[in-house]
């Protein structure tokens, strides 16, 4: 975006700029705590220029957050494929690859799923959709282990999916906190301990 004429200067992708000054300011003041004026301050454009993207804040934080769901089940969908053809091992790839994700991304990690979100307050349908592309990723590969047989009689493939998501998801948000004793720098033991704490989960449930 070029910005208004006396100024001289290209601004380049200015949406991409703006969701991640958006998360900045998120990360340091919460979800209200910030204006568009803001973040067109920090991210060096007119106090105007947000507004052809965003028509308010609640539209940049659900974008924000729209993009940090595609960019999980980017890296959900990137683990399983590097983890071969069978299914619990790419379930495993897939856990383990969450709380790398979480661990690589903590604020973007947090704020989806500040619980001020929930119900999608904003009424952004790629919120939802995105959302639901996350978790899809992790059913899809839990169905085929499910028709392989690798469950215990009676396990249903939700109850699988969200047992999995269950682990995963405390032990990122354990970490993050400092919980664990082990420091969210500390990749190495994070990602052990979250390997046998998803291999414990798997086990648990049959497979």
């Amino acid at each position: 975006m070029t910005a208004p004429k006396g100024r001289g200067y290209h601004h380049g992708d200015l949406r991409a700029t703006l969701l991640r000054v958006g998360l900045e300011l998120v990360a340091e003041r919460g979800i209200t705590g910030f204006t568009l004026r803001e973040v067109a301050r920090r991210a060096g454009v007119s106090h105007a220029a947000p507004y052809h993207h965003f028509t308010d804040r609640g539209a940049l934080v659900s974008a924000i957050v729209a993009e940090s769901y595609t960019a999980l089940a980017a890296a959900l969908e990137d683990a399983a494929a590097q983890a071969g053809d069978d299914p619990l091992a790419r379930i495993q790839a897939m856990g383990e690859g969450y709380v790398g994700f979480a661990l690589a991304s903590p604020d973007r990690y947090r704020l989806m799923f500040r619980s001020e979100l929930a119900g999608d307050p904003f009424g952004a349908d790629s919120v939802n959709q995105a959302g639901a592309a996350a978790f899809g990723a992790l059913v899809n590969v839990v169905e085929d282990a499910h028709r392989a047989g690798r469950f215990a009689d009676g396990m249903d493939v939700g109850t699988v999916a969200a047992a999995c998501w269950a682990t995963v998801h405390g032990v990122s948000s354990l970490l993050l906190d400092g919980a664990l004793g082990i420091r969210p720098d500390q990749s190495d033991r994070a990602q052990q301990l979250a390997r046998r704490l998803i291999g414990i989960t798997l086990r648990g449930l049959g497979g």
